[in-house]
């Protein structure tokens, strides 16, 4: 620190005290005292300490492996839109590997496997899928064309009428019913 005539001050005031206030620091006199730091606002305002630096490392890397999964999702799409369902597959199976639970890639992959001719695998993802998230319509529909496929009629109307209750106005799971004939009946 320099003193009032640029000389080198050999011994400064200890911190917090004989230190200069900028604008901010400066309160009334009725005021509750500021805390300087961005984590100890976080903790006055809050009653709660700041995340650890591990913790935000691991929510990054959550992020960071979501966004991957994400990533191969969207490039398995371009496969299967190309009709390259092997690679498809691949892009989807290594989603799955970065998180085991994403309802996305569990019903593209099984429709990869229906694309191919390869219904248990494709059954077997769908209704893992419905696990993890029962009120998703495609799976639902996925699954009962495949049940269908497989030579599950009841089991293919059951989940056909699933898929309507989820969305009524879709004309899928509608023809789908009329074609196996239970349309109209319960």
């Amino acid at each position: 620190m320099r003193s009032e005539n640029g000389e080198i001050d050999r011994n400064p005031p200890p911190r917090g005290r004989g230190r200069l206030r900028t604008h901010n620091q400066i309160s009334h006199p009725l005021s509750k005292p500021q805390p300087s730091s961005r984590a100890c606002r976080s903790t006055a305002a809050t009653g709660k300490r700041p995340a650890p630096l591990w913790a935000k490392l691991a929510l990054a890397s959550v992020a960071a492996l979501l966004a991957v999964a994400g990533a191969l999702i969207a490039l398995g799409n371009v496969c299967l839109q190309r009709r390259q369902f092997d690679q498809a597959r691949d892009c989807y199976l290594r989603a799955l590997k970065t998180n085991p639970d994403h309802v996305v890639a569990l019903t593209n992959l099984a429709g990869t496997c229906l694309a191919q001719g390869d219904r248990p695998p494709a059954i077997r993802y769908l209704r893992r899928a419905i696990e993890l998230e029962p009120g998703h319509f495609t799976a639902h529909n996925n699954l009962a064309y495949a049940l269908e496929l497989e030579g599950d009629r009841a089991g293919a109307i059951a989940e056909y009428r699933r898929a309507l209750e989820l969305q009524p106005d879709h004309p899928t799971p509608q023809k789908a019913l009329q074609r196996l004939g239970a349309a109209g009946s319960p």
